[in-house]
C-alpha cells in the first residue's frame, strides 16, 4: 500500500484481526500523521483540535505482518515488482494499492486559487487553512482601523467571530 490513506487503515484492521498465512503488507508514507478528511469539518468550526484529527501510521509496525516504511514513492518498476522509494531500497511488491491523494484543479475555477483552500493534497491542509484565518484576522483588523478611522464607531469584526477559534 502506498500513501496510507484511510481506506488502507481498514485493511490493516482487518488484517491484523485475521492475517493471511505467508502474507506481509508495506505501507509506504512520507508522513506518520495525516488528518483524517471526515473530521476536518469538526475542525474548521473549532470542535476539534488539529491533533485530534490525525491518523497515525507509527503503530502500523506493531500489526503481525505490516511493516511501516516513512519515505516517499518515486517510481514503481513493474517487470522486477519492486516499489522505487527515495531514501531506502527498494521495496518487493507482488500487488499494490495506491492512494494518491489527487490535488484539485483549481486552475479550471474562477477565484478558487484566491480564495479556496482545497483540502488534498492533505499533508499541507493545515498550513492553508492557518493561512486563511491569518487573512482574514488582518482583513478584519483593517477594516476595523478603517471604521474607526471614518466614523469613530464601534470596530465589529463578525468575520472573525464566525470562525470559532481552535483554542
Amino acid at each position: 500500500m502506498l500513501i496510507g490513506g484511510h481506506s488502507h487503515v481498514g485493511v490493516l484492521h482487518r488484517f491484523a484481526m485475521k492475517p493471511l498465512p505467508g502474507a506481509r503488507l508495506a505501507v509506504i508514507c512520507t508522513d506518520t500523521d495525516t488528518p483524517y478528511s471526515g473530521m476536518l469539518p469538526g475542525y474548521i468550526a473549532g470542535r476539534y483540535a488539529f491533533d485530534e484529527v490525525l491518523s497515525t501510521c507509527a503503530g502500523w509496525p506493531n500489526l503481525p505482518g505490516a511493516r511501516y516504511y516513512r519515505d516517499e514513492v518515486v517510481g514503481i518498476d513493474r517487470g522486477a515488482g519492486k516499489v522505487l522509494c527515495r531514501n531506502r531500497p527498494p521495496v518487493a511488491s507482488d500487488a499494490l494499492s495506491i492512494n494518491i491523494g489527487s490535488p484539485p484543479q483549481l486552475a479550471g475555477v474562477a477565484g478558487a486559487a484566491e480564495h479556496a483552500v482545497p483540502v488534498k493534497p492533505i499533508r499541507r491542509f493545515n498550513e492553508r487553512w492557518l493561512a486563511l484565518l491569518a487573512r482574514i484576522c488582518l482583513a478584519s483588523q483593517a477594516d476595523c482601523h478603517r471604521r474607526r478611522q471614518g466614523r469613530g464607531g464601534r470596530c465589529r469584526t463578525d468575520t472573525g467571530h464566525a470562525i470559532p477559534s481552535a483554542e
